[in-house]
C-alpha cells in the first residue's frame, strides 16, 4: 500500500478531537484486528457471502466499531467482524469504523458484544455457554447475566450447565439449540448408550427439542404401584445425585418440591437476596449452595446470615 500520511493525519485529528471523543473514519482493512474475546467464533460462510454482495452492491450502511489504535497504530474490532470479514470477501480496501474513545469494563464490553451479535445473526450454543461462562467468572451471578442480556433465568441457567456435558455432547453444541442440547443432557445421564445410538441414526435436522424431549421420555422407569401391607416400608437408599461442577449451574429444586416432601427449610439472606440453603448440595471450603428463585448458586459462606429453619410437609 503506498503511504498516504493517514496515521499522521489522524493521530493530528484525535488530539484535535480528544481522548474522550468518539471518531467515525474510513480505516484501511490492513491496520484492523479481531478481537480474539469475540463471543462469535462460528462464522457461516453463505451468509458472509451474501453480506459480501450487498456491500459490493449497496454499500456499508453501518459502520463498523473499533477500539482507538495501540502502539503499533491497529484497532481492534469491538462490534461487526462479520461485516469486517464480508468487507474483505468483497474485496474492499477500506471500510468505515467508529473509534470508540474510552475504556470498557471487561463484563460491560461482553455484554454489550453479545447483545450485538444477538441482534445481528443468533450465537450458536457453543458460543453462548463460552460466554456465559466468562461472565460467571467475572463474577456475575446467573440471574445478573439474564437480567443484563434479557433472557430468562433457566436458560442461563442451561447455558451455564453445557461446560458440566460430555465432550460428545458438548461437540454438538455448536449445531443444536440449547433446550434440545439440554433435553438430550437429560437422556444422557439416564441411558448414555442409547442416547448415543439414537444420536447416531439420525440426521442433525431430526435432532429437535421436541424429539429428543420424546426419547428422554422412553428412558424414564414406569412408576408400579406400591402394594398395600401392614409391614413396615423398608428403608431406602438415598437416590444418587448428579455430580455438581464448580460453577454453579441449573434449576435447583424448588422450594415448592422440598414443602411437598416434609423436609427442613433453612431460609437465608446474602446481602439483598433472600433464598434457601440447598442441604442437598456438598458445601466446600470456598462456598456454600443457596437458591434464589428457583436457581442454584454457589456463595461465600462468610455472606449468609441465617434467617429461619422450617419443617414443611
Amino acid at each position: 500500500m503506498a503511504e498516504s500520511g493517514f496515521l499522521d493525519t489522524f493521530a493530528d485529528l484525535s488530539a484535535a478531537l480528544g481522548a474522550a471523543a468518539d471518531t467515525v473514519l474510513s480505516l484501511p482493512l490492513d491496520l484492523i484486528d479481531e478481537d480474539p474475546a469475540n463471543p462469535r467464533q462460528a462464522f457461516d460462510p453463505d451468509e458472509l457471502a451474501a453480506l459480501a454482495e450487498t456491500l459490493k452492491s449497496r454499500g456499508l450502511k453501518q459502520p463498523i466499531v473499533v477500539r482507538p489504535a495501540n502502539e503499533a497504530g491497529r484497532y481492534v474490532i469491538r462490534y461487526g467482524a462479520r461485516r469486517f470479514r464480508a468487507a474483505r470477501l468483497a474485496g474492499l480496501a477500506e471500510i468505515r469504523a467508529v473509534v470508540e474513545a474510552g475504556e470498557v469494563d471487561e463484563a460491560d464490553a461482553l455484554t454489550d458484544q453479545l447483545i450485538e451479535n444477538e441482534q445481528r445473526a443468533p450465537l450458536s450454543t457453543a458460543d453462548m455457554a463460552q460466554a456465559v461462562a466468562r461472565l460467571l467468572a467475572l463474577g456475575k451471578s446467573q440471574a445478573e447475566i439474564a437480567r443484563r442480556l434479557g433472557r430468562g433465568k433457566d436458560l442461563i441457567a442451561i447455558y451455564a450447565a453445557v461446560p458440566q456435558m460430555p465432550a460428545e455432547l458438548r461437540a454438538r453444541a455448536d449445531g443444536l439449540g440449547a433446550r434440545t442440547l439440554y433435553e438430550i443432557w437429560g437422556a444422557w445421564k439416564a441411558d448414555p448408550r442409547r442416547t448415543q445410538a439414537w444420536l447416531a441414526e439420525r440426521e442433525p435436522a431430526q435432532i429437535t427439542q421436541a424429539a429428543a424431549r420424546a426419547f428422554a421420555a422412553t428412558l424414564k422407569p414406569s412408576r408400579q404401584p406400591t402394594p398395600r401391607s401392614s409391614e413396615p416400608k423398608a428403608a431406602r437408599p438415598p437416590a444418587p445425585r448428579d455430580v455438581v461442577a464448580e460453577h454453579p449451574v441449573v434449576a435447583a429444586p424448588s422450594a415448592a418440591a422440598g414443602a411437598a416432601t416434609g423436609q427442613t427449610v433453612v431460609r437465608v439472606q446474602v446481602g439483598r437476596r433472600q433464598g434457601r440453603l440447598l442441604l442437598d448440595r456438598p458445601s466446600v471450603a470456598d462456598g456454600i449452595w443457596v437458591e434464589f428463585d428457583g436457581v442454584a448458586e454457589r456463595v461465600p459462606a462468610a455472606t449468609v446470615k441465617l434467617l429461619a429453619v422450617t419443617l414443611d410437609g
